[in-house]
């Protein structure tokens, strides 16, 4: 016989908790989520090495001079200006990283403090939502535009409730959002969209008024100069395009889709691929959410598929497009005469059944992700440029066998320049053309040979290993620094050195 068992009665300790979980949280509960996102924040920011994108941006916004100059400088990134015109005049505060990383932090803290107070979500969903692995690491811990763009997404979803009345203030948004970063450039375009099909769902064809007129030339104009900026010159290694449509191709990027849960992979893929179904097909439900997540989705999947596949803390937009999506599901319209007024029921587009366990593994990696950062260097970058300041070698000059991997020691050691053989030339940041490969190794020695400089010898393991053409300048190795792989929840950055000096100062020394 199978045992009978009964559901929980009313006052049992489950039903309780499922009860207070589920209810609407307070000013004391989000202070105290709050609370714990800033420590651990915190503790991830002051421990974590950054890496050659975070500083990439950086040393752009440092070595110019001139908004000219940071636009020319900037050319080959591939994305919009609003970050870099950000971190511009922080660089004025001095030469460290260190003040980006407190910046950053800062916005990932506003950003955490918008959806706390202003999120339609449950006390369970807010006690998930902020640590998980794409809000807390790749978006809190690393120094990245993209804390930025969820910020203004975020303001522009606290605001849907009231959007005709706050168009002004939601087409500013709008703006911003474009000029972030490429893919929030996508994203600003579907909610462009969005916006469009909900005003003709509840005013059809009515002329638009002078202030939707203004708000549509800002948001136009915000959106041609995005698209201006970001397109690469045409030597740039960003300029290709693919449309590749065989099934091995349709198939990675549908593993991409899988950051919604956690990291790319076929089985997350295809749970993502059903948090974005379900939500497009309970459109009934909320119109302008299941536009604005079709249309991103699209737009961002699109984008993967035939210019960029990138990396996790790419496809992590396609998760703020569904917390998106989600908070204009659950807010009914607070103006008067609006046809869907206090209709809309919580949970819309996005059930909880499904946010709320994708969520769930979100904060359970978001937390192993910093503990993981905190216990290993996430770059060596940090520890190579202490070793150069120790032994007294910042100010003499230093080539770099591969720029990439320079780039954070050049921001690290807050020096001018160093030399690379990509290309032959040298850097601070690193310019994505054509003309940096392949290797000119040969070059770059007859230039040290002529200089009659010594200067220090970086590479990395592999290069090293495989081609140490130091030692044909009477080089030796001098030092490694490489990050054990053991113990890792998964692979990070490969930023590991190996430094060689002249064999008579490498005695010496």
């Amino acid at each position: 016989m199978h045992a009978i068992v009964a559901p929980p009665r009313p006052g049992h300790p489950w039903t309780v908790a499922r009860a207070w979980l589920s209810g609407a949280p307070g000013d004391r509960f989000r202070a105290m989520v709050f609370a714990a996102f800033l420590l651990l924040l915190g503790a991830g920011v002051a421990t974590h090495e950054m890496w050659r994108d975070e500083m990439q941006a950086w040393l752009i916004a440092r070595d110019s001079t001139s908004l000219a100059s940071l636009f020319r400088n900037m050319r080959y990134e591939g994305h919009p200006a609003l970050w870099y015109l950000l971190l511009m005049p922080l660089t004025w505060l001095g030469r460290s990283p260190l003040v980006m990383a407190g910046a950053h932090a800062t916005i990932a803290a506003g950003a955490t403090a918008l959806v706390l107070w202003r999120g339609p979500f449950s006390r369970l969903e807010l006690l998930l939502l902020p640590f998980g692995y794409v809000m807390l690491f790749e978006y809190g811990v690393k120094s990245r535009s993209y804390v930025l763009g969820a910020l203004l997404l975020f303001g522009i979803c606290a605001l849907w409730a009231r959007r005709r009345e706050r168009m002004p203030g939601v087409a500013v948004l709008l703006a911003l959002l474009a000029n972030v970063h490429v893919l929030f450039t996508i994203i600003a375009i579907a909610m462009s969209v969005t916006l469009v099909v909900d005003r003709l769902r509840e005013r059809g064809q009515q002329p638009l008024s002078a202030r939707e007129g203004a708000a549509a030339l800002l948001v136009a104009g915000a959106l041609l100069i995005a698209t201006v900026t970001a397109v690469p010159p045409s030597d740039s290694v960003l300029a290709a395009w693919t449309a590749d449509l065989e099934a091995d191709h349709l198939l990675h990027t549908l593993t991409l889709i899988g950051a919604i849960v956690s990291v790319k992979g076929l089985f997350t893929g295809f749970v993502g691929l059903t948090v974005l179904l379900i939500g497009c097909w309970r459109w009934r439900d909320c119109p302008a959410a299941a536009v604005f997540l079709a249309t991103s989705a699209v737009g961002l999947l699109t984008f993967f598929h035939v210019k960029f596949p990138g990396f996790v803390w790419h496809h992590g937009v396609l998760l703020v497009v569904v917390l998106a999506a989600t908070w204009i599901g659950r807010s009914p319209s607070l103006e008067p005469g609006h046809a869907a007024a206090q209709q809309q029921s919580p949970g819309a587009v996005i059930p909880r059944w499904l946010l709320q366990p994708v969520l769930a593994v979100q904060a359970a990696l978001g937390i192993v992700a910093v503990a993981d950062d905190i216990r290993l260097p996430y770059s060596q970058a940090v520890n190579v440029a202490a070793w150069v300041t120790t032994v007294g070698l910042r100010s003499s000059p230093i080539v770099a066998d591969n720029d990439l991997l320079a780039v954070p020691l050049v921001g690290y050691l807050g020096v001018d320049r160093m030399l690379t053989p990509r290309g032959d030339r040298w850097f601070s940041f690193v310019t994505l053309d054509r003309a940096r490969v392949p290797r000119q190794v040969s070059r770059t020695i007859e230039r040290i040979r002529a200089s009659g400089e010594r200067p220090t010898i970086i590479m990395a393991p592999g290069d090293a290993d495989t081609d140490p053409w130091p030692l044909r300048l009477g080089y030796v190795e001098v030092a490694r620094f490489i990050t054990t792989r053991e113990g890792r929840w998964r692979e990070r950055t490969n930023e590991d050195y190996v430094i060689f000096r002249p064999m008579r100062a490498a005695a010496v020394r």
